[in-house]
């Protein structure tokens, strides 16, 4: 059984030991994701806008002030503010009924609905493309620096090994991991999150085997994870910490120590669940992929002793 305080200590040598890279390495992976929005600084403009409008708009008695939909007016006697509404224009009002029984109005609303769902289906594609293609591939490539680093001082270019190794495979398989996962937390949020944990070492997998067929991938992770899920779950909260800590630094303590670190502590789980499970996994290779293909590719000693 492993530790939650012993994978963390061989996590954090490894990342120590190889500083500024596992921080390049985790800030790439954390661009890719998303982790960065600079909305906040535009809506903070706006405001500032509005602001200052409302701060120049000066008061003069008997004076009427037009918006859109009537005036603001300020009634001496009274001493207050007052608002006349515009009456509506017959001649403006919209008559859907005779808008439906228009034909050129007919086509113009279904070329406008059917523009819609092609653009939403376009940038669906895209973006699954671009999980298959860019993300999937970058994400092993992360997840094999960091494990290659516990052994040695890994390279940055290993964070490009997707892309040169199987990268089709690679890119396709875990995006069925997205896929399950989401399909799954459709049901309910907590089978979702079991799945997630479940299918947690197939980029570990694939990184050390990128050409392993999707079926055994699944397979040899939910292998792994037996058993696992609940004290893995425990060990990501044990950076709770750490994660508000970079929240009130606005990231600063996310990007310099806290993606690297949960990194290659997670990269120590699956070394540490690969050699606690070694022979139950063999024996699960052999008695569930025994064909011949299986047989030529399947897991051995040498490959756990790299």
């Amino acid at each position: 059984m492993w530790s939650i305080s012993n994978l963390k200590n061989r996590g954090k040598k490894a990342f120590q030991r190889n500083y500024w890279k596992c921080v390049l390495v985790g800030l790439l992976l954390s661009v890719i994701v998303g982790g960065f929005a600079g909305s906040g600084a535009a809506n903070g403009a706006a405001e500032a806008s509005d602001e200052s409008t409302i701060s120049n708009f000066e008061y003069h008695p008997g004076n009427r002030y037009e918006i859109e939909g009537g005036e603001f007016y300020f009634d001496d006697e009274s001493g207050s503010w007052g608002f006349d509404m515009d009456q509506p224009n017959e001649t403006q009002d919209l008559d859907i009924a005779s808008l439906f029984s228009n034909p050129f109005a007919r086509i113009g609303l279904m070329f406008g609905v059917g523009m819609l769902v092609v653009v939403t289906v376009f940038a669906f594609v895209i973006a699954i493309l671009i999980d298959i293609f860019l993300y999937n591939p970058l994400e092993l490539g992360s997840k094999r620096f960091f494990f290659i680093n516990q052994k040695e001082n890994a390279e940055v270019k290993e964070v490009a090994y997707g892309y040169d190794h199987g990268w089709k495979n690679v890119g396709v398989t875990l995006f069925f991991r997205d896929l399950y996962t989401f399909l799954w937390a459709l049901l309910l949020i907590i089978p979702g999150i079991v799945k997630a944990y479940e299918y947690r070492m197939m980029p570990y997998i694939l990184a050390e085997n990128p050409e392993m067929p999707k079926e055994e991938v699944f397979a040899l992770s939910k292998k792994l994870m037996h058993g696992e899920k609940w004290h893995t779950f425990v060990m990501d909260l044990s950076f709770i910490g750490w994660h508000i800590l970079g929240v009130l630094t606005l990231g600063i303590v996310e990007v310099f120590w806290t993606i690297p670190y949960q990194s290659s502590t997670n990269a120590t789980l699956y070394e540490a669940l690969k050699y606690l499970k070694i022979e139950s996994v063999q024996k699960m290779y052999e008695e569930e992929f025994s064909s011949e293909a299986s047989k030529n590719e399947g897991f051995d000693d040498d490959r756990f002793d790299e």
